[in-house]
Formats: C-alpha cells, sequence, structure tokens
C-alpha cells in the first residue's frame, strides 16, 4: 500500500504521514519486515 506525502499517517498519530513514519530516518530504523529490532 501506497502512502502519499500529505495522507494522514496509519499509525494514529493524527500527523501528516511525510512528518512521521514516512520518515527516511524512521524508515531506517525498521527492520526489513517493518519490526524494530
Amino acid at each position: 500500500l501506497q502512502r502519499g506525502g500529505n495522507d494522514q499517517c496509519p499509525c494514529g498519530s493524527g500527523m501528516k504521514f511525510k512528518k512521521c513514519c514516512g520518515t527516511r530516518q524512521f524508515q531506517l530504523r525498521r527492520g526489513p519486515r517493518g519490526i524494530i529490532p
């Protein structure tokens, strides 16, 4: 599922995806299966 940067973040924070879970730093922190080790 692709999300646009201006869509609401699915984590429930109420923030835009690009300012929350869509940031490069967050994506690097996640493991290959989306689980933070």
